[in-house]
């Protein structure tokens, strides 16, 4: 994630062994749980609101994502074009957790 004072202005998922080549100073947060991770990275989203969808994109592509994605698309207190963003994601996301919550509304 890109700071420009504290605002988020670029998100990117990768792999632990991607090298990152930057003009900037980075931060190194060391080793986080994913959980921690995934929770950071909703709040900002949702403190921001970001008008793109790079944070959810990010979460999809984390492990454990698929639930955060499902709690978001059920989340009430969302707006429409958030929650179907976060469906967006969730589809893509194909992980057994999210296709199992697609075949539970199948049979609703």
């Amino acid at each position: 994630v890109r700071l420009d004072q504290g605002r988020i202005v670029d998100a990117q998922a990768l792999d632990a062994h991607c090298p990152v080549r930057v003009d900037v100073r980075l931060q190194d947060l060391g080793s986080l749980d994913a959980q921690t991770s995934i929770g950071w990275l909703i709040s900002a989203w949702r403190q921001h609101r970001q008008t793109d969808d790079q944070l959810l994109h990010v979460v999809a592509q984390h492990a454990g994502g698929d639930q955060a994605l499902i709690d978001l698309v059920e989340d009430r207190g969302l707006n429409d074009a958030e929650r179907k963003t976060a469906l967006f994601w969730l589809a893509n996301s194909a992980s057994d957790r999210a296709v199992a919550w697609f075949d539970g509304l199948l049979v609703e």
